[in-house]
């Protein structure tokens, strides 16, 4: 029994969305609360944070399911390609998961006023 390939861009989600969903958190947490830290906080913060791990996240299982769905032998025209991005995806999913939840932690505890 043959089984297809997985797509390439689900393979590329978690390398795409990973350092997007990180850098979006960057923005709107980190420059929002440094530019006025008034209206930041444990709200903007942890808001910002799970708004970023959702896409992460997402990003991340896709690649997981290309990683898990390339099952196809070594000698397969790009078998090896997807398998490899996929794992690479997952990898970096979660390296920007636990990135963006230590910012978002942080938010429990700083507000933004410590200068």
């Amino acid at each position: 029994m043959s089984r297809t390939l997985p797509s390439l861009p689900a393979a590329w989600a978690g390398i795409v969305l990973g350092p997007l969903g990180a850098a979006l958190h960057h923005l709107a947490a980190a420059s929002l609360v440094y530019h006025d830290c008034t209206r930041g906080g444990a709200a903007l913060t942890l808001g910002s944070g799970l708004a970023a791990a959702l896409l992460i996240l997402a990003g991340g299982v896709a690649s997981l399911r290309a990683w898990r769905g390339a099952g196809v032998p070594m000698d397969e025209p790009q078998g090896g390609a997807r398998r490899f991005l996929g794992a690479l995806g997952t990898c970096m999913a979660v390296f920007f998961l636990v990135l963006v939840a230590v910012q978002a932690a942080s938010g429990l505890f700083l507000t933004g006023c410590e200068r």
